[in-house]
Order: structure tokens, then C-alpha cells, then sequence
């Protein structure tokens, strides 16, 4: 670049859009180069030469982790409310039938994401990028164990769960109460 270095526009980027997402694409190949790049603010970072099928792959990768921003987050004083399961969002409280919920951090922020839109399929990627952002390289096993011991906490019968559901081979949701149960015609 001419008049300016990418770590200059990296810079003013994360200066005046934090969830822009950057992938850094440059000559400097040094490990004290992609270093300061991420430290920077880059989310992902490649050196020339390059395949322009990985780049392809890369910028896939880092639109479908962003992809959650472009769906609101709830009001911070915001109680959601999905059947008698009751979220506060400002107090980090959680009431089932009427009784106090304790949850951990990460089964709060998991259960809200559900809560904001029941019915909603969210995959495990989608949910792990709930849990922990997309800079932690866990498992989507995680994801399962807090949907786990949600159940056995907000379910009458944590075995036949009603609140919290399972789509086989492609996620969970959160029940829509307020939705019947469709039936194919035979």
C-alpha cells in the first residue's frame, strides 16, 4: 500500500468498527509479523504467496463466524420470557415454573441465545460461537454438556425434554410455545 501500512489500517479499523472482520493478507511473514497482526485486531492473517482457494476457504470461514452480529443481541434490561421459562438479562437470573434457575455464565449466554429466537435451529458451531467467541478452539461436544445440564436444571424430565430440543444432525432450539405441532398429510 502506498501511503499507509496494513497495520496502520488495522489501526483505525478496529479504531472505528470493532466487528468488522479483517483478514490481513501481506508480504510480512515473520512470526513477530503475524503476531502483531492478530494482536492488532486482524481475526485471520495470510502471506504471500497464497492459494486463492485457501483465501476463498478463510474468508468463508470468517463471514460465517460473523454472521452472528447481523442478528440483535437482547436489551441488557431485557426479561425474555419463552412459555414459564423467564430470562433476565440484566440480572442474570433464570425462573422455570416458578423456580430460581442457577446458571453458569456460559449456560446464561447459551440459554438467551435460544430464548431470543424460539423455534430457531441453532447448529453447535453457531452456539459454541455463543459460548466462547471464535478465538477458543473447544469442542462441540462443550456445547452438548451445557445443553446437558440445562436440561437436568429447566426440564420437568431432563430424558423428555420439552423446553430445550434436539434436531437430530443439526443442532438445538428452544421450543416455541406458542407454535402447534405440525403434522405431515398422509
Amino acid at each position: 500500500m502506498p501511503r499507509a501500512d496494513g497495520l496502520d489500517v488495522i489501526r483505525v479499523l478496529r479504531a472505528e468498527h470493532r466487528d468488522l472482520p479483517v483478514l490481513m493478507l501481506t508480504a510480512r511473514s515473520t512470526e513477530d509479523d503475524l503476531l502483531l497482526g492478530l494482536d492488532l485486531g486482524a481475526d485471520d492473517y495470510m502471506t504471500k504467496p497464497y492459494s486463492p482457494r485457501e483465501l476463498m476457504a478463510r474468508v468463508r470461514t470468517l463471514l460465517r463466524r460473523t454472521r452472528h452480529h447481523t442478528h440483535p443481541a437482547p436489551d441488557p434490561d431485557t426479561t425474555l420470557s419463552v412459555g414459564t421459562l423467564l430470562i433476565d438479562t440484566a440480572r442474570h437470573e433464570v425462573t422455570a415454573d416458578g423456580r430460581n434457575i442457577d446458571c453458569t455464565p456460559g449456560e446464561f449466554r447459551l440459554l438467551t441465545a435460544l430464548a431470543t429466537e424460539p423455534g430457531r435451529v441453532f447448529t453447535r458451531q453457531r452456539l459454541l460461537e455463543e459460548l466462547h467467541g471464535f478465538d477458543r478452539y473447544i469442542g462441540n461436544r462443550t456445547v452438548d454438556m451445557h445443553i446437558s445440564n440445562l436440561r437436568k436444571k429447566i426440564e420437568p424430565d431432563p430424558r423428555k425434554p420439552v423446553r430445550l430440543l434436539t434436531v437430530f444432525g443439526v443442532g438445538y432450539k428452544m421450543a416455541d410455545p406458542g407454535k402447534g405441532t405440525r403434522r405431515a398429510k398422509p
